[in-house]
Parts: structure tokens; C-alpha cells; sequence
């Protein structure tokens, strides 16, 4: 397996997980020409999978749905862009689906949207599991065997304290931010909830641009779970092995 980054940030996210003959697109936050353009064989993509109603995940829907692409979200992330639910595979929240050879688990998570949702992953073929969660502001369940964590890094705290307490019109987005989004803080206290004897790899994606510290980030996760640490930035591929293992 192997994770395209198209576009993560708070511009836009977009993402997709390579296996096999199949791509399974992960948000869809670019419009559709720039999507056709970032994969290099447009045929192998079985469909998207889309967390939740703001543009820099779900402005492309309408694009992806036009091309025929299978998209499979929440009703409330399409009512929420007015996209008609018969035009789209309607998901809930722990009720398992098939995208042709991948399994998907959606789960709730914890953001400032309708029915927004994050994924466990696992591609049939091999039993690879990966889990996709980005603007949630802490994780509530716990997953085992999970191989490769693709997960928001938004944010460090003592970043947002000096930077947006200073007037209340900074408070209130600092605010916001603690409610909608993963400190590096909460991070670690989720990756230290959950049994990680399987994963290989960690990748932080959805850092803010001016509230964030990439290398602080990779250091403390890496220094708290031995795993490889990644941040993820526009263009990368990352491979996904379980070998040497």
C-alpha cells in the first residue's frame, strides 16, 4: 500500500490510499480538474470517502459525482452542500460497507459539523488496516491491530496560548480550535490509549500553518511510541510496508 498526499491543510485535503490495482480516494477538498491531474490512472479509483461538509474536504463531491466516482459520506455532510443523498452512497457511523477490494468502518468524531465521521481502512487482499480521522478534537474509541494511523496533528497548544488569547476575537478562535480540531496534546494521549504493537508507521496530516511545529511534532510522537513518524506535505507519497516485520 501507499498514501498519495494531493493536498492537506487548511486550504484543502486530499488524499489517496494506493493497493493493488485500486486507489480509494480519502476527502475530496480539490476541485475535479486538479483531482484527474494528481492520479496518474484515473481507472483504478473505486470511490471516495468524505469526513465531513467543509470545502477543504468536500468541495470536489459534486466534481467526483459527475466523473461517476462512488462517494460514500454521511447524509448530513450532503445535506449540509446540497448534494441530493440519491446521487451518493449514504454512510453511518459504525456500520461496515465494501469499497470493491477495501473494507470500511466509519466512526463518529468530534468536530463543529453534522454528522462528521472518520474511517477504519483495511484493504482485504493482505489484512492491512489503516485509520483516517482529521478534524476531531479527540478520539473516543479504541482500535486494535491498526498497521498505519493517518491522523490530524492540528495543532500545539502553547503555540495557540501565545498567539490567540491576546483580544477576545483571537480567544474565540482559539476557542473554537480546543473544540474542533487535534492538539498535539490529545494526540498523544490517543495514540497512548490504544494498543500499537502493530503499527508501522504514523502519519500527521491537516497541520495548521501557523499553529503548528512539524518538528515537534514527529519528535514527540516518535519519543512516546518508537513508531515511524511522518508529517505528511503536498506531493509526498508514503509508502506503506509492513516488511521487515
Amino acid at each position: 500500500m501507499r498514501l498519495q498526499v494531493i493536498a492537506t491543510g487548511s486550504e484543502a485535503n486530499f488524499y489517496a490510499v494506493h493497493a493493488g490495482d485500486s486507489a480509494l480516494l480519502l476527502e475530496a477538498g480539490v476541485k475535479g480538474r486538479r483531482m484527474i491531474n494528481s492520479i496518474a490512472d484515473w481507472g483504478r479509483v473505486v470511490g471516495a470517502v468524505v469526513s465531513h461538509s467543509h470545502m477543504d474536504h468536500a468541495r470536489g463531491i459534486p466534481d467526483l459525482l459527475r466523473m461517476g466516482v462512488r462517494v460514500y459520506t454521511s447524509a448530513g455532510t450532503l445535506q449540509s452542500i446540497g448534494v441530493d443523498l440519491a446521487s451518493a452512497n449514504v454512510i453511518r457511523a459504525l456500520c461496515e460497507f465494501k469499497v470493491a477490494g477495501f473494507t470500511v468502518l466509519p466512526f463518529d468524531t468530534q468536530h463543529d459539523v453534522i454528522e462528521s465521521l472518520g474511517f477504519l481502512i483495511r484493504y482485504d487482499a493482505t489484512g492491512e488496516s489503516l485509520l483516517f480521522m482529521t478534524d476531531s478534537f479527540y478520539l473516543k474509541y479504541k482500535f486494535p491491530n491498526v498497521n498505519y494511523w493517518v491522523i490530524e496533528a492540528n495543532y500545539v497548544e502553547s503555540i495557540i496560548n501565545q498567539r490567540l488569547a491576546e483580544s477576545p476575537e483571537t480567544a474565540f478562535l482559539r476557542k473554537r480550535l480546543m473544540t474542533s480540531h487535534m492538539s498535539l496534546r490529545r494526540l498523544l494521549d490517543a495514540l497512548r490509549a490504544n494498543d500499537l504493537s502493530k503499527t508501522r508507521k504514523i502519519i500527521l496530516v491537516h497541520l495548521s500553518d501557523s499553529n503548528s511545529d512539524e518538528r515537534q511534532m514527529v519528535s514527540s510522537i516518535h519519543a512516546q511510541t518508537g513508531i515511524e513518524t511522518v508529517a505528511a506535505t503536498n506531493g509526498a507519497v508514503i509508502e506503506l510496508e509492513l516488511a521487515p516485520f
